[in-house]
């Protein structure tokens, strides 16, 4: 209520709460948003607060259910959602749109009459992308070869040879993915290291973006301050396949630092906090791009974990001398 008094000017006395929606996860924010859902039983007069809110759309059911207004977007590399062209050219979509349909599934579950926003590729509309963390149907690697999750998979993918040398061979890999994402310029590179086998491919990519010249600064568990210094692109290289159970600790500290930050996130593996067997099992790092070092993870497929792992790239084998070859992972859908 009181996000609504702030952004809309709406008077509390004017609505009746009717309960909330299921939490969803939003990328870009990084956050989670929990939708509280009321009947406006006084409509009155709203004032968008400039700062906050574009405009004040007054939209009928009707039109929402309606097949001519209906589109679809990739709001990830998984998945379609819903979007809906409205009267003066206006597009609804993004979280919006993810709890419009939601609400509208709760009204009437048969409202989009068997029909998914994948069904709809042939609507698929493009908005105005944000740089950098807004994940969609652009690949943050750009010119990377695709691979489906079930192929790479079926094929064994790849690992990184053992001992001191897989992990420069794997510290190569998360270098290059780095490089491309960070593009032309002296982007700033900050490496969480964990004090892992993750944490040690960070270090190697490390060194890697030194030799490169990209200005890099690591920051060790056991060093952590407290707060993170500034950068463009972080290497989330915390922790890895050890993890048992959610994130304690300093580990959870630092996660929980990045969330502060604008840099665009390269999870090495998978995004620390993340169980390779069980997703989701307590707070964790949400990355724009995930470097995988061993056969892609159906676990990473599922619509509810795919928004924490990003833009999706696995390793195939390089040639005589060679690290590995990024390729994109697509076609997630289980």
């Amino acid at each position: 209520m009181r996000e609504a008094v702030e952004e809309v000017g709406l008077r509390p006395d004017s609505v009746a709460l009717l309960g909330s929606l299921p939490p969803l996860f939003i990328p870009p924010s990084r956050f989670w948003l929990q939708t509280v859902v009321a009947a406006w039983e006084a409509p009155h007069r709203l004032v968008a607060a400039e700062a906050e809110v574009a405009e004040v759309l007054a939209v009928r059911l009707s039109l929402l259910t309606d097949p001519a207004t209906w589109r679809s977007v990739r709001l990830t590399v998984s998945g379609w959602s819903w979007a809906w062209a409205l009267p003066g050219g206006h597009l609804l979509w993004g979280a919006t749109g993810v709890v419009t349909a939601s609400l509208l599934a709760v009204l009437d579950p048969g409202w989009s009459r068997g029909l998914r926003p994948a069904d709809l590729a042939d609507r698929e509309v493009r908005p105005r992308r944000r740089a950098a963390r807004t994940a969609s149907t652009r690949a943050l690697l750009p010119g990377t070869p695709e691979r489906s999750a079930r192929e790479l998979a079926a094929a064994g993918g790849w690992r990184p040879p053992a001992g001191h040398g897989g992990t420069a061979a794997a510290g190569a890999v998360v270098a290059e993915a780095v490089t491309r994402v960070a593009g032309p310029g002296a982007q700033r590179v900050l490496v969480l290291a964990g004090d892992g086998g993750d944490g040690a491919v960070g270090r190697a990519a490390a060194r890697n973006l030194s030799r490169l010249g990209l200005p890099v600064a690591v920051v060790a568990t056991a060093e952590f301050p407290g707060t993170l210094p500034e950068a463009d692109v972080v290497v989330d290289a915390l922790v890895g396949d050890g993890l048992r159970g959610p994130l304690r600790g300093t580990p959870l500290a630092m996660a929980a630092a990045l969330r502060e930050s604008a840099a665009t996130v390269v999870s090495v593996d998978l995004p620390s906090g993340l169980s390779p067997v069980d997703g989701i099992v307590g707070e964790l790092v949400a990355a724009d791009v995930t470097v995988e070092l061993a056969p892609p993870r159906p676990v990473l497929s599922s619509p509810r974990v795919a928004p924490f792992a990003g833009d999706r790239y696995a390793v195939l084998p390089g040639g005589p001398g060679e690290p590995g070859v990024l390729v994109r992972v697509v076609d997630l859908a289980p």
